[in-house]
């Protein structure tokens, strides 16, 4: 008699729950409409609860009642239906398994195969499921926090950011130390190829990743206000100099916390690809859900940062006034398109 492995778990062309252990509020009310309880900013940064973290999703099977129950599977997940470029977990003594850091808002294929005792192979059919599009991808990057790609956000000309190319988070060896596994993800899950550092010289110890693997960029900046003077514009040409030039992805770039100098850089950068400002101000706001501290729209700092950008194309949309700013810096119209292409799908 034949047997089978039977997918259960995402069911056929199911949309799986967020890939957020918290929802942002416009992503919590999107999914939960009139129900959705409001976020409050500060009762989080109260709690001092680290929150900033990615949900699996959850995969299950079954083979037939009669089959060998000492078996060992292995689950591949693919974005493409041919099932190359895979995700494969092996080694798996149970019916059921865990898969983090999936893109968002994307269409996976999977399989499950396995043997016995006897090396009968088994092997099922090819499903598919949708994951959750709420954003952010958070990055679960053990011992360090805030880490989330910076890619997966819809555009109002209806492309999206890349997934998977450039992310954004806290620094690893100070004020919060990465693990072995925590490397593990950066430098072989995600396969960071630049570590852009935009920490002061006082604050920085030097590379923390594998020198061999990843290139390690220190372009110290301010944030906020401070992008205004000539010493400033010098210093974010460079890093959008870097992000004209293809060989650096995937990059993670960092300050402290990820919050304010880190902020600013993802600021910049969502509004020259074409974010909507309610997307960018979410964005910054949601290094509250870490440990760093609220992020507000309202703050005195990010309005100081809005006025800058204002002055340098007035009466403009913010994704305009970002695009004239790095112009002023010296970035060329053909690095500005450069980095549209790296990063636009």
């Amino acid at each position: 008699m034949s047997m089978h492995i039977h997918l259960i778990q995402p069911a056929e062309r199911a949309v799986t729950p967020p890939l957020q252990q918290c929802l942002s509020p416009m992503a919590n009310a999107a999914t939960h409409g009139e129900s959705a309880e409001p976020i409050v900013w500060d009762n989080l940064t109260s709690s001092g609860e680290d929150r900033s973290f990615a949900q699996s999703v959850s995969f299950a099977w079954e083979t037939d009642a009669d089959s060998n129950g000492n078996r060992i599977y292995e689950l591949t997940i693919s974005r493409y239906a041919d099932m190359r470029e895979p995700l494969v977990l092996s080694d798996l003594r149970e019916p059921r398994a865990e898969a983090l850091h999936l893109h968002i808002g994307t269409t996976y294929y999977w399989s499950v195969r396995t043997h016995g005792d006897e090396d009968q192979a088994l092997a099922s059919r090819v499903g598919s499921f949708t994951t959750h599009a709420a954003t952010p991808r958070w990055i679960n990057v053990a011992g360090i926090t805030n880490v989330r790609d910076v890619g997966g956000w819809s555009l109002p000309n209806g492309c999206a950011v890349r997934q998977g190319l450039i992310y954004r988070g806290s620094e690893m060896d100070s004020h919060v130390i990465i693990s072995d596994e925590g490397r593990r993800v950066l430098e072989d899950e995600l396969g960071i190829r630049t570590d852009l550092d935009l920490r002061g010289t006082g604050e920085v110890a030097g590379p923390v990743l594998d020198t061999d693997k990843v290139h390690w960029l220190h372009i110290p900046v301010l944030p906020y206000g401070h992008i205004a003077t000539e010493e400033q514009k010098a210093q974010y040409r460079l890093i959008f100099t870097a992000l004209a030039d293809a060989a650096n992805y995937p990059l993670y770039f960092h300050c402290w916390g990820g919050a304010d100098r880190g902020g600013t850089v993802a600021f910049l950068l969502g509004a020259v690809l074409g974010k909507r400002f309610e997307d960018l101000a979410l964005e910054f706001e949601l290094t509250t859900f870490s440990i760093w501290g609220t992020r507000s729209r309202d703050s005195e700092n990010f309005q100081n940062l809005l006025g800058v950008l204002r002055a340098a194309a007035p009466d403009d949309t913010v994704n305009r006034q970002a695009e004239q700013y790095l112009l002023d810096t010296g970035i060329t119209p053909d690095q500005i398109a450069a980095i549209r292409s790296n990063l636009i799908e």
